[in-house]
C-alpha cells in the first residue's frame, strides 16, 4: 500500500482516498523552492501480507526510497495513514502465522523512528486490513477473522475519535461467514464496510448497521468530491458506483447497460429486495436483475 502526500506522509491524499477516506486535503509543508513558495511531497508504502513487514519512504517523487524498519513492532503491514510528517498509523498484524496473529495498529509521533501499539485484538486468527479517516480525529479500521472455530462468530471494526491514539471495538456481525475488507466513510458517521458475503452501511458511526447493496467482497473504496456532489467507487467481485448529492444517495452497479429499465416506487411497508428498505426508488434491469437504486429519504 502506498500513500502520496503533500508536505508529509499522510494517506489523506491520493492513496488514502483510494482506501476509503473522504478527507481530501492533505497536510502541506511549505518551503521556498528557488524563490517560489512550494510544498514538499512524501510518498509512503507499507507491506506485506504474509510478512515480513516493511515501510518505505520517498521524498523525491519515487526516484529513490528509504526503508524504515518496523519488524520489531509488526509482523505484517497492510495499510498506512499519516496525518503530518510525524504522526501516522499502520494497520498491521502481530504474527506471520495467522493462527497466532492478533490484529494490531501501531502509531508513531516522530516520523517512524519509534512506534507504539495503539490497538491489539485479544483473539487469534485476526489481522487488520483497511483504514478510513473521514476527519483528522475520527477513523475506522477493518479487522479480519480467519478463525476456523465455528463458535468464534464475532466480527469487528475498530474506531478512534482521537486521531488513532486509542481504539474501540465495534461489533459488526455474529455471522462466521462474514469477513471484512474495505472501509470508507464520507463523514464521521456515514460510511460503508466491504465484506463477504455482503457489505454493511452505517449512518451513526457504527452504532447500528444495515446491509449495503455495494457488492460482494468489496476490497477498495475510493471517494471523490467534486462541485456537483460526491461519488464513491467500490471494487470487489464487481465494480459499483455510488453518487451522494446532499441528502440523496444512489447506488449503481457497473456492467452492461440496463436497457429499458422499469421504475418502481415502493411505499412504506411494501415488499423490497434484501438490503433495501422503504423509501427507495428502484430501477430493475430486465435481464439480470441488477439494481440501480436511488434513495429519496434523508440519509
Amino acid at each position: 500500500m502506498t500513500a502520496a502526500t503533500h508536505g508529509s506522509p499522510s494517506s489523506t491524499s491520493t492513496a488514502q482516498r483510494s482506501s476509503g477516506s473522504a478527507h481530501s486535503k492533505s497536510p502541506r509543508e511549505p518551503f521556498v523552492n528557488t524563490g517560489n513558495l512550494d510544498h514538499k511531497v512524501r510518498i509512503i508504502g507499507v507491506g506485506r501480507v504474509g510478512g515480513p513487514a516493511a515501510m518505505i519512504v520517498s521524498d523525491d517523487l519515487g526516484k529513490s526510497w528509504q526503508q524504515v524498519d518496523i519488524n520489531a513492532h509488526a509482523a505484517m503491514a497492510f495499510n498506512v495513514h499519516f496525518f503530518d510528517r510525524n504522526h501516522g498509523i499502520i494497520a498491521a498484524a502481530s504474527d506471520t502465522d495467522v493462527a497466532r496473529s492478533h490484529a494490531r495498529i501501531i502509531t508513531t509521533f516522530d516520523g517512524g523512528k519509534t512506534w507504539t501499539t495503539a490497538y491489539e485484538s485479544k483473539r487469534p486468527y485476526e489481522l487488520t486490513w483497511k483504514i478510513s479517516f473521514p476527519t483528522p480525529d475520527v477513523g475506522y479500521v477493518t479487522v479480519q477473522s480467519y478463525a476456523p472455530d465455528p463458535a468464534a462468530t464475532g466480527r469487528f471494526v475498530v474506531k478512534t475519535v482521537d486521531g488513532g491514539r486509542s481504539w474501540t471495538e465495534i461489533p459488526l456481525s455474529s455471522d462466521p461467514k462474514v469477513r471484512q475488507f474495505g472501509v470508507a466513510f464520507i463523514d464521521e458517521n456515514r460510511g460503508w464496510i466491504g465484506a463477504t458475503p455482503a457489505g454493511f452501511q452505517t449512518v451513526d458511526g457504527g452504532k447500528t448497521r444495515t446491509s449495503a447493496n455495494s457488492g460482494n467482497a468489496v476490497n477498495r473504496i475510493r471517494i471523490i468530491r467534486y462541485p456537483e456532489g460526491t461519488s464513491a467507487f467500490a471494487i470487489g467481485v464487481s465494480v459499483y458506483r455510488a453518487i451522494i448529492e446532499g441528502s440523496k444517495q444512489s447506488v449503481e452497479r457497473s456492467g452492461n447497460g440496463l436497457g429499458a429499465d422499469q421504475v418502481l416506487r415502493e411505499k412504506s411497508g411494501a415488499s423490497l429486495p434484501d438490503g433495501l428498505d422503504a423509501g427507495w426508488a428502484l430501477r430493475v434491469g430486465p435481464l439480470k436483475l441488477r439494481w440501480v437504486a436511488q434513495r429519496t429519504e434523508q440519509v
